[in-house]
């Protein structure tokens, strides 16, 4: 009930309590997590963590923060995550309480060594990843942005699934960064590589620019913004130093994947320069990757929007 309540004042102690109850002390921050009465308090703390996240007059968040660190430290993410009602095995998405857990340890990864993050939590993230991204999947091959008049089609509400799923990727492309090896080899045996979502992704959604794009048409897209860089991201930090990446990547067919990437995309900032440093580490020290980037021969021009409003028309010369 403290939890619950409209009183800062009130709450901050109630926060400090079972910080301090909980602080190096294994047993009590599990017994959190299992006892009825524990789950009901975390469930009452996710659903106040956003909110109290914009009231800059008490430091309520950062204890509430602070509470599922100490959670997270003790690994017991998977089993918090697992107990927060989410019908994962019936392939519905996930719950509002996982989102706010996971952006929390979105921000634990991101403010610490990740080196310390046990194959345990890896394992748990690529099992959850390979059950939303066959509904993302599904819901890219549904969304017709653009009909045969060209007027933009509505997408059907996916914000939970989508902020998921980019969640997630972030997490991936902090642990795929940090050089652990371990890790890098669980996402690696876990399939992240093989996903087939860049693929769709890529074949369903166009890049954009504000200049050359409706208002319309940016909307729609930015339903699903942020997944094809971050993709790239964990592509290539994985591809550092590791043939076995490297020769995955290019038997998925993956390479001209990546080299699609190398433009500017308003709906996936920073996307080009993600896209040149994973190249540069797919086709280092790999002679197979080099060969088949070389044996590339130009087709066509593309001609840009924003180039033709200016009057200027590309063309492919004999050199």
């Amino acid at each position: 009930k403290l939890v619950g309540h409209d009183d800062s004042i009130i709450l901050t102690g109630c926060l400090v309590f079972v910080h301090n109850c909980i602080f190096e002390s294994e047993p009590r921050r599990k017994s959190l997590v299992t006892s009825g009465s524990g789950m009901c308090i975390l469930q009452r703390l996710l659903d106040r963590a956003e909110t109290l996240l914009e009231d800059e007059s008490t430091q309520n968040f950062e204890l509430i923060y602070a509470i599922f660190a100490r959670i997270m430290e003790s690994d017991l993410f998977p089993l918090l995550f697992d107990s927060l009602n989410s019908p994962l095995s019936l392939g519905q998405s996930l719950a509002r309480r996982q989102i706010t857990l996971l952006k929390l340890l979105d921000s634990k990864l991101f403010s610490s060594d990740s080196s310390n993050i046990s194959l345990y939590l890896c394992t748990h993230l690529l099992q959850v990843f390979d059950t939303i991204c066959p509904q993302v999947i599904f819901s890219m091959q549904q969304a017709n942005i653009v009909d045969r008049e060209n007027q933009p089609q509505e997408i059907e509400d996916t914000s939970i699934l989508y902020t998921g799923l980019v969640l997630l990727l972030q997490c991936f492309g902090k642990l795929s960064q940090d050089g652990d090896d371990r890790i890098r080899e669980c996402l690696f045996k876990g399939g992240i590589i093989a996903s087939t979502l860049l693929a769709q992704a890529d074949k369903t959604f166009p890049r954009v620019t504000k200049a050359a794009s409706s208002p319309s048409l940016q909307q729609g897209i930015s339903e699903f913004a942020y997944i094809k860089r971050d993709i790239i991201r964990v592509i290539g930090n994985m591809a550092y130093d590791n043939c076995s990446v490297q020769d995955e990547v290019r038997r998925l067919g993956g390479i001209s994947l990546v080299l699609n990437q190398c433009n500017i995309d308003d709906n996936n900032p920073y996307i080009r320069e993600h896209a040149i440093f994973a190249l540069r580490n797919l086709l280092i020290n790999n002679s197979e990757n080099q060969k088949l980037v070389k044996e590339l021969e130009p087709i066509a021009p593309v001609q840009n929007d924003v180039l033709s409003e200016i009057g200027i028309r590309t063309e492919l010369g004999n050199d």
